[in-house]
């Protein structure tokens, strides 16, 4: 401690402990501003971010705990989470969840009326069935069946294109999935498509596929029979198969080169959801019943992927009328959103008028 004046300055190189606690509490844009303030607050911060996962306490701290599922994909607080990922290296670990409150935050500034355009070019195509973006690279599946690969970051061009065959796909509605073996290689500066993997729906009698970059090119390395018309859905490492009669959980398993569908759970569905409105968000599955004959109402199923125990929810909070018309709305498309559930409200028909005999 140095007393200037009548001012006394107190060197925190000498109390460690009380730097590390103010560290610890500060914000991100303060963080990254206090390495600035000396070598001995630089060496702190760098130890806290290495040994200490700061950015990654920074993240569970200052996001919302919905928000931040929705940009990584899965809940780092699950106990699977916590048993697969808890090792690797610790300086590329952090730089990952820095790169994840960086890309929080982008999302948090740009608005509605600011857009990014990519122009992509080098190839033909009659019609772009699927879209798919994982990171910094973006899978364009089209009208040919062939998959193209952009690296959003690096050009224009493709860096990977290939024809997929043996299959009879695509359709308008069935997507194709991603599946990252570790989720969070999306925010890595080194990504490559060997961290990356494909999952296509199946189609009249075809398997459900997945596809591994492996020596050069997607392969198919594990394919699921599935002997009946379904929905599909895929959430961090869960396949989430619906029919008419039931529906059924698979554990994506992935160890080496060893790729399996195990069989997790099923259960008997009832007849009166509507299974193309299927949402898959964080270990719940969202199915809408059959359409509620009064304007406004909306009658809902979730159901918990851990046991299949399922909830009902009618929704009747909508408005009575859009806005400066006499048009019933209705609400549809719902989806989970941490304890939420969005739905988005369309028009419907007029009311009509009174009639008479």
């Amino acid at each position: 401690m140095k007393k200037i004046g009548d001012t006394f300055l107190i060197d925190f190189q000498y109390l460690p402990e009380i730097l590390e606690s103010i560290i610890w509490h500060l914000d991100a844009r303060s963080v990254l501003r206090a390495k600035q303030v000396s070598c001995s607050w630089k060496e702190t911060i760098e130890h806290l971010e290495q040994y200490n996962h700061l950015w990654r306490h920074i993240c569970l701290r200052d996001i919302h705990r919905a928000s931040l599922i929705d940009c990584i994909g899965f809940n780092p607080l699950s106990d699977d989470y916590q048993q697969k990922y808890s090792g690797g290296d610790d300086a590329d670990f952090e730089d990952l969840w820095k790169n994840v409150y960086r890309s929080w935050r982008t999302g948090q500034t740009l608005s509605t009326f600011k857009q990014i355009s990519y122009r992509i070019s080098g190839f033909k195509f009659r019609y772009l069935y699927r879209i798919v973006q994982i990171g910094t690279y973006v899978y364009i599946l089209t009208s040919e069946l062939v998959l193209s690969v952009w690296n959003i970051d690096t050009g224009h061009r493709a860096v990977y294109s290939q024809q997929l065959k043996g299959i009879r796909y695509p359709y308008a509605s069935r997507p194709i999935f991603p599946y990252l073996q570790y989720p969070l290689c999306k925010f890595s500066k080194h990504q490559d498509l060997t961290q990356h993997s494909l999952i296509t729906p199946n189609y009249f009698g075809d398997p459900i596929r997945w596809w591994v970059f492996s020596d050069g090119e997607f392969r198919v390395t594990k394919v699921l029979y599935v002997g009946y018309e379904n929905v599909m859905r895929v959430w961090h490492n869960l396949l989430v198969i619906a029919s008419k009669d039931c529906i059924k959980v698979y554990i994506l398993e992935s160890k080496g080169k060893e790729y399996n569908f195990r069989l997790s759970m099923s259960k008997e569905l009832p007849k009166n959801l509507l299974l193309k409105s299927i949402h898959v968000w964080d270990k719940k599955c969202l199915f809408e019943q059959q359409k509620d004959p009064y304007p406004g109402h909306l009658s809902i199923v979730i159901y918990d992927l851990d046991d299949l125990q399922s909830q009902v929810f009618q929704v009747s909070h909508g408005p009575k009328e859009m806005l400066g018309t006499n048009v019933k709305p209705f609400m549809e498309a719902p989806r989970i959103f941490g304890d939420c559930v969005l739905f988005r409200v369309s028009g419907g028909n007029k009311k009509k008028g009174p009639t008479t005999n």
